[in-house]
């Protein structure tokens, strides 16, 4: 146990044997205290309390790196609030090496121990879902003509066939093959009539029937226009003549 008492601290030289440290502290200065441990090398460890009621608690835990390191070793704290910051004095702590490394041992085959099994579970499970998977012991009704890179395809029966469902493209249209997993397609492979006339050539016909009633439309328009001028003539004739003897 820490205690801190007119801002000094004072420790009761409980020995240390664990490597996970709980140091509790009752004070009678509320505020926030950062714990210090300065090791026998000089590197100096900080670790937060926390409040918890009459007393404050702060964790601190030794690994195997600073193991050797632990004898001789000082604690301190620093208290803090909004209107101070102040360093205590500071202490020796009471560290069990030899216990605290069996600990630290015991911790770590724990920890193997589960990642052990965790690792047997994780397999099981895998072991279970390669021999039970849907598709391995499906019904393949056509096991003597499987071949590499064939898939099972579900029938309507319920049953599996091997094949290969996404090589059945189309490669032939009207004749023309596939270039590059394309086909390219003109008006003459496209047949238009039942009796084998292509698309192109009923094209070719409306365009020659069309260009046939241009220039019928063409000669119409010409003829109207010389009607349209004969009548001018005959008009302007009668006007001429309608006021002489002959009238």
């Amino acid at each position: 146990m820490l205690k801190i008492k007119d801002n000094v601290l004072s420790y009761d030289n409980e020995v240390i044997k664990t490597s996970d440290v709980i140091f509790k502290l009752k004070t009678d200065k509320e505020a926030n205290y950062l714990g210090h441990i300065t090791l026998n090398n000089g590197i100096k460890l900080t670790f937060p309390f926390v409040n918890e009621g009459l007393i404050y608690k702060g964790k601190f835990t030794i690994s195997k790196d600073i193991l050797p390191f632990l004898k001789g070793s000082f604690l301190s704290l620093t208290m803090m609030d909004l209107t101070f910051k102040k360093n205590t004095n500071q202490v020796e702590i009471v560290f069990d090496t030899v216990s605290i490394n069996l600990n630290i041992k015991k911790e770590v085959g724990e920890e193997f121990k589960l990642l052990s099994i965790k690792v047997a579970e994780l397999e099981s499970q895998l072991l279970k879902l390669s021999n039970k998977g849907i598709l391995k012991n499906a019904p393949v009704i056509n096991k003597d003509d499987i071949k590499e890179g064939m898939v099972p395809v579900a029938t309507s029966t319920g049953e599996f066939t091997a094949a290969y469902p996404f090589a059945d493209i189309v490669k032939n249209i009207n004749g023309v093959g596939a270039i590059n997993e394309a086909i390219l397609l003109t008006l003459a492979e496209i047949p238009y009539e039942a009796n084998g006339r292509s698309t192109k050539e009923v094209v070719q016909l409306i365009l020659e029937i069309v260009k046939g009633q241009a220039e019928v439309i063409q000669t119409i328009l010409k003829t109207q226009e010389k009607i349209i001028q004969d009548i001018k003539d005959i008009k302007l004739d009668f006007a001429e003549h309608k006021n002489t003897a002959l009238f």
